[in-house]
C-alpha cells in the first residue's frame, strides 16, 4: 500500500499514454481449462455456492498475487498508488437495466 513515484521512464511512458488514451479500457482473452475449478464446483454447489462467487474469489486472489492490478495511476506525482482493500464487482442484469 502507499505511493510509489516513477522514475524517468515511467513517467515518459505515462505521459504518453494518458495523453492518448481516452478511455481507460483494455479486455484480454485466453483459453484456459477448468477442470479444476470445474471439479471445485461440483463439490461446494449443494453447499449453495455459485460459479459467480467461486470466480469473484479467484478474481480477489489474482489481484493479491499481483498488486499491480489493483493499483492507479496519480498524475499529480506521477506515480503508482497501491490499494490494500480489494474489492470485487459484479452486474446482475434485471428488467429495465444491471444492478451490482
Amino acid at each position: 500500500e502507499g505511493l510509489v513515484p516513477f522514475d524517468g521512464m515511467k513517467k515518459a511512458v505515462s505521459n504518453n499514454m494518458e495523453a492518448t488514451l481516452s478511455t481507460p479500457i483494455f479486455r484480454v482473452s485466453r483459453d484456459i481449462q477448468t477442470d479444476k475449478f470445474d471439479e471445485l464446483y461440483k463439490k461446494v454447489k449443494p453447499d449453495g455456492i455459485t460459479v459467480s462467487a467461486l470466480l469473484a474469489k479467484a478474481v480477489a486472489m489474482a489481484v493479491e498475487k499481483h498488486p499491480i492490478m489493483n493499483s492507479s495511476f496519480d498524475p499529480k506525482t506521477p506515480g503508482t498508488v497501491y490499494n490494500k482493500d480489494i474489492n470485487i464487482a459484479m452486474a446482475v442484469a434485471i428488467d429495465g437495466g444491471l444492478i451490482t
